[in-house]
């Protein structure tokens, strides 16, 4: 219940809005919930595989058709996966295995491409791994650095810039071939 002031939720360490910015959609502790963005009203929530599974980014389709959610298995402690499911009933579509722990995803705005953070292990080693979205298969991955969290694409998607924390560098790569352009530290 909202009471017209707040909506519950348990664990939320993702969140992404649809392109319209009539939908919400919020990684609740082992669940997606979807809400009307507008009059903050909640439509579904579905489980993303276990009760010990936290959504840890999800990004929405240009044309707002598909969600994306990264997200790793806390019992394993790894075991990152990525689903796609349609954003009209947030049926699955398709299920990805991707390493051991997802930190961010971002699509590009043509829809074409999906980008994951990507670790091999807790605080090292991250990757970049690049999928095609209409069959979810892997295109490239590149070596980040390590504690890579957070990325964001350049206004033209020419460059992918991404943040890492506990070392503090930022790095600017192409989103062609994902080579190295320049790090700031």
């Amino acid at each position: 219940n909202n009471g017209g002031n707040y909506i519950s939720i348990s664990t939320a360490p993702s969140i992404a809005l649809s392109p319209d910015g009539n939908y919400l959609y919020v990684g609740d502790y082992s669940a997606i919930k979807k809400f009307d963005a507008v009059n903050m009203v909640f439509i579904n929530s579905i489980s993303v595989g276990g009760s010990v599974v936290v959504p840890d980014s999800i990004a929405v389709s240009p044309d707002g058709n598909y969600l994306y959610i990264a997200y790793s298995n806390n019992e394993t402690y790894g075991g990152g996966t990525i689903q796609k499911r349609n954003t009209s009933d947030l049926s699955l579509v398709a299920s990805k295995s991707s390493g051991f722990t997802l930190a961010d995803i971002t699509v590009s705005s043509d829809g074409n491409y999906l980008y994951v953070i990507n670790f091999d292990n807790y605080v090292s080693n991250a990757k970049v791994k690049k999928f095609n979205t209409s069959t979810m298969n892997l295109i490239s991955s590149t070596d980040v650095g390590s504690n890579a969290i957070s990325m964001v694409f350049s206004l033209d998607e020419n460059y992918l810039y991404i943040v890492s924390n506990n070392n503090s560098v930022l790095r600017k790569f192409t989103t062609s071939d994902m080579s190295p352009v320049a790090f700031l530290d």
